[in-house]
């Protein structure tokens, strides 16, 4: 006599109707990428001098006191990160600030970072 097999669940099953646990927020991934550029005190660096002005490679490196093939990499995070644009001219490509929601949750970081050190000086 042929036996039939039937499948038991694993577990319980979800509730009909009830949706699944929510995406990440937008908002979740800006504070990755600030968490991102705030971490490495070069990448830190980098967007402070980009909040002043243009800069090369070349500037940037010895503004960082870093390799210039070093800086390039943390450009290209950066890049990446959509924070940083670059301009060229001639043969030098010039970075700055790329403007968005992210650079501007970066810079307000920043800005609160500066407050409290120049309070507890």
């Amino acid at each position: 006599m042929p036996t039939s097999i039937v499948a038991e669940p694993l577990g319980p099953e979800p509730p009909v109707g009830r949706p699944g646990p929510p995406a990440a927020p937008a908002m979740d991934l800006v504070l990755a990428r600030i968490r991102k550029v705030l971490c490495d005190p070069a990448r830190f660096q980098i967007v402070r001098a980009l909040r002043e002005a243009e800069l090369s490679v070349n500037q940037l490196a010895a503004l960082i006191r870093r390799a210039p093939a070093a800086t390039s990499q943390h450009l290209r995070v950066l890049r990446e990160m959509g924070l940083v644009e670059g301009t060229r001219s001639g043969t030098t490509i010039y970075y700055h600030l790329r403007p968005g929601p992210a650079t501007t949750q970066v810079e307000s970081v920043i800005d609160a970072i500066e407050r409290g050190a120049a309070a507890s000086a």
